[in-house]
């Protein structure tokens, strides 16, 4: 027995591994999903100016507020955004709009935008 020559009994035994098991997988967290986590987040409150006023809202609340006055104030992403979100959430169902009500809504912004003095083409829309 020498320096770097130990006893047989306490060698690595050839063609076999020095760690059988291998390293241990991770463990998975278990009971929190992607909606879990963003439930939670998003139920989490913050603090708000509005008007000049301080208030405490969810951050959904403040998310949903942020979009739609990005939304109103002419960004289209934002607009879109807001669509999907109306009709993911169901929204867009509560509130069923006929044809003759929507043509009628139609025709009114389009006389509000010729007073405005944009040139409208009768052949650009039906009616």
């Amino acid at each position: 027995m020498t320096y770097g020559n130990p006893p047989k009994k306490h060698q690595f035994i050839k063609g076999q591994s020095g760690n059988p098991k291998g390293r241990p997988r991770k463990k998975l967290q278990t009971g929190t999903t992607l909606a879990d986590d963003l439930k939670r987040e998003l139920s989490e409150e913050i603090t708000v100016k509005k008007n000049g006023e301080t208030k405490r809202v969810t951050k959904q609340s403040a998310l949903i507020s942020s979009i739609a006055t990005s939304a109103i104030n002419g960004g289209s992403s934002q607009q879109r955004l807001l669509v999907q979100i109306l009709s993911m959430s169901g929204m867009d169902k509560d509130n069923p709009i006929d044809a003759k009500e929507l043509q009628r809504h139609d025709e009114a912004l389009l006389l509000e935008l010729q007073k405005l003095g944009f040139k409208i083409d009768e052949a650009d829309h039906d009616t």
